[in-house]
């Protein structure tokens, strides 16, 4: 079978769910031809890959207040609006090359990790035939805006049983809809008995350990960070994971050695055992991403999870909050306050355990990969598979969109 991924580089969980599935779909059958392709990086502007990729750091990090209004904003937007929102004329500059890349490749299956590729797709079947079956999925526990300008999919896979009814009303059918939960690497869902797995990352046993979770972009400035540390009253370990980030791996390192703590400090650059290190952690300091969420929540590992986050992250902190899977750190209530309360039995992390277990949907990415390998061949026999030209294409989808806006002016004006 051939399947083409469609991924973007808004943070990192998009190429990171598109290679999760390429990697599981050849474990289980190495003679499929998989392509996983950046839509922005392959068929856009240099400014507009920049935007999808760097800038959306750059807000996360210093203008998540503007960017949380606009999405907001955009929630205003129904079934109604699905044709003139600005997410489906924002699609039309990469809609060309996906086209041609579509015809030229000819995929059987193409497989979307992100909402945008979803209504680029939409946009360019109102006028040409995509032979392909569409697979798109959910990656947050709260509803973005816009998945009412992506209904041509054949499977959606949703995060959890509360999606259906919203994702009805924004025009999809129940054969569309698949309840799996957020595809994560099967690692996280294996059980490691705690101390062998500190044993086996050469890490302390007797201490009680929290695990902070640092990404490209993280709410908290490291200063911070370890002074809520040093107010912990009792001593504990403390593994701090920075990625690829290596100028907070050093910034980090010259404040552990200023304290006299009371703490043993692990300061880690980028690890590919980050499911070990979930395995031998008490508890995981984290932000909101919808991957690293249901990480933990498949390691069973109850969650800190910090504020000044952009907005889907806001709702996947509220429903691990609500579920009671989570502690909700704030301006009011701030880690050391947390893990204090844990210390002394204000908290238990048993009953969180016991909560996230209720609600874990473990297997989802193996769900989404057998829906895929029930895929048939697509036949494109019939189609003038050569290269469209960009005017032509914009010229025929445009002219579609307008044609569906003006009838559904004529329909509410009866």
């Amino acid at each position: 079978m051939k399947i083409l991924i469609l991924s973007s580089s808004a943070g990192n969980g998009h190429n990171s769910t598109a290679n999760k599935i390429k990697n599981m779909l050849l474990e289980r059958d190495p003679s499929h031809q998989i392509e996983i392709v950046d839509v922005y990086k392959s068929f856009d502007s240099k400014l507009k890959s920049w935007a999808m990729s760097d800038g959306y750091l750059l807000a996360c990090n210093h203008f998540v207040k503007i960017y949380n209004h606009f999405f907001k904003k955009s929630e205003n937007n129904d079934i109604t609006t699905k044709d003139s929102n600005s997410a489906n004329s924002d699609t039309f500059s990469f809609l060309t090359g996906l086209l041609n890349k579509i015809y030229e490749y000819q995929p059987d299956l193409i497989i979307s990790t992100y909402i945008f590729c979803s209504v680029g797709l939409y946009n360019l079947k109102r006028h040409y035939s995509i032979p392909a079956k569409i697979f798109c999925m959910t990656l947050d526990y709260g509803i973005s805006p816009y998945w009412e300008s992506a209904n041509c999919v054949d499977k959606m896979f949703l995060t959890d049983e509360y999606m259906v009814k919203p994702f009805l009303d924004k025009g999809y059918t129940a054969e569309q809809l698949v309840v799996t939960g957020i595809p994560v690497g099967e690692q996280f869902s294996k059980e490691i008995d705690k101390n062998l797995a500190r044993e086996e990352l050469k890490l302390d046993k007797t201490l009680p350990t929290v695990l902070v979770m640092k990404s490209g972009f993280f709410g908290i400035k490291d200063e911070i960070l370890i002074k809520e540390f040093e107010r912990v009253k009792t001593p504990h370990q403390i593994v701090l994971i920075n990625g690829r980030n290596k100028k907070a791996e050093k910034r980090l390192e010259k404040l552990i050695k200023k304290q006299k703590t009371i703490h043993k400090y692990v300061n880690l650059g980028f690890t590919n055992q980050v499911d070990l290190y979930m395995s031998a952690s008490d508890l995981i300091l984290t932000k909101g991403g919808g991957l690293t969420l249901t990480e933990c929540l498949n390691k069973n590992c109850p969650m800190l999870i910090i504020d000044n986050l952009p907005q889907q992250e806001i709702y996947n902190k509220k429903y691990m909050v609500e579920h009671n899977c989570a502690i909700d750190i704030n301006k009011k209530y701030k880690i050391s306050h947390a893990i204090n309360d844990i210390a002394n039995g204000k908290i238990n992390l048993d009953e969180l355990k016991k909560s996230m277990k209720q609600i874990a949907k473990i297997g989802a990415l193996e769900k989404i990969v057998e829906e895929a390998e029930k895929v048939g061949k697509a036949d494109y026999s019939a189609l003038e598979t050569e290269p469209h030209k960009k005017r032509d294409v914009l010229k025929n989808v445009r002219a579609k969109r307008k044609e569906t806006l003006k009838n559904q002016r004529k329909n509410n004006g009866r």
